[in-house]
């Protein structure tokens, strides 16, 4: 049972905020950077639709890639370990909804500092991985990994009781009052929240180049 512990340590904690760091600051990131971010406002198109358009695209494409990914190295331990078929889909479930909430996230972060992977990075790692190791402080609820720990452990609780021991002393800071549906709706929120900052920051800086070109 320590492995599930470990392994979704590493999947949660590294490889789904690094896969969603990198493709959030890759959605707009090559126009930004090489400067032709201008052209794709001369388009007729709503402008807010194209940052859109482009992280559905890509989010997308690389969430049905950690789903598959997940789901298939799951698969290969079910023997050794004590999980389902459904907790395998499930496990992978949860993976892709975190990286399509940190691709939103870094994504709009894109738009707003120059320097978005650098500053990811530390928000990502840095003050995440910090702030998850302090057990009932509470702040840890405002973390994204947070939450997914949270739905992971409500998944094997009652079923797997050793896996779900393993996972509590891993993750820490879990309440016994918070539920997967509050979990689920904070998620959400941040990723409806992320798209949302991010279309009217590309709807502004329209604004400002139309205006400077007038």
């Amino acid at each position: 049972t320590a492995f599930v512990g470990v392994m979704l340590m590493f999947v949660f904690q590294f490889v789904v905020p690094l896969a969603g760091l990198f493709l959030g600051v890759a959605a707009l990131g090559d126009e930004i950077e090489g400067r032709t971010l201008t052209y794709l406002f001369t388009r007729p198109h709503p402008r807010p639709l194209v940052f859109l358009a482009r992280y559905c695209g890509l989010a997308t494409a690389f969430a049905l890639l950690i789903l598959a990914t997940v789901a298939i190295t799951s698969s290969l331990y079910a023997s050794k370990v004590p999980i389902t078929g459904r907790q395998i889909a499930a496990t992978a479930g949860i993976a892709a909804f975190g990286f399509l909430v940190y691709a939103a996230f870094f994504a709009m972060l894109r738009l707003v500092v120059q320097r978005a992977l650098f500053v990811g990075f530390i928000l990502g790692f840095i003050f995440e991985g910090g702030v998850s190791k302090l057990p009932h402080s509470g702040i840890s609820r405002c973390t994204v990994w947070h939450h997914l720990a949270l739905l992971q452990t409500r998944l094997f609780e009652g079923k797997v009781s050793a896996t779900t021991g393993e996972l509590r002393d891993l993750l820490g800071g879990i309440a016994p009052d918070e539920t997967a549906a509050g979990s689920l709706a904070t998620l959400g929120a941040i990723l409806v929240v992320s798209l949302a900052a991010g279309a009217w920051r590309v709807r502004t800086q329209e604004t400002r180049l139309a205006n400077a070109s007038t």
